[in-house]
């Protein structure tokens, strides 16, 4: 890379892995739940009760959809965001977020690039990312 970019002198390389050993990684296969949506809720009422953490979606309507079940069908202090929002909006919901004012933000892919939240304890895949990078 360093060759590429021109860089010849002073080039220090630092390579680690992608395995971070305080996380816990957890597949669950969705045929094994009457619905996704409850085995989630579920999820956020025992496991992660009041706990800070991110639900991604593939789309917009995905955010808003499963925010809106989980808001008003089981009350639970979530709210979406994505990029249709206007950036006022964005805003607040994020400060909200950060504050703990709301428990889980239900966003797409692209939200989490800089979020730095101490007390995150959980991100999940509502729809299974495009790619190995979506992961990430």
């Amino acid at each position: 890379m360093a060759k590429r970019l021109g860089i010849k002198e002073n080039v220090y390389y630092f390579q680690s892995s992608f395995n971070r050993p305080n996380l816990t990684y957890e597949i669950r296969n969705c045929k094994n739940f009457k619905s996704v949506d409850l085995d989630i809720v579920n999820l956020l009422k025992t496991r992660f009760k009041e706990k800070s953490g991110i639900i991604y979606c593939l789309s917009r309507k995905d955010c808003e959809k499963l925010s809106e079940i989980l808001r008003i069908n089981h009350k639970i202090p979530c709210d979406f965001y994505h990029a249709d929002l206007p950036y006022r909006q964005r805003q607040e919901i994020q400060s909200k977020w950060m504050k703990g004012e709301i428990h889980v933000i239900i966003a797409t892919i692209a939200f989490g690039m800089g979020i730095n939240k101490k007390d995150v304890r959980f991100v999940i895949h509502y729809s299974m990312p495009k790619s190995l990078e979506g992961y990430v």
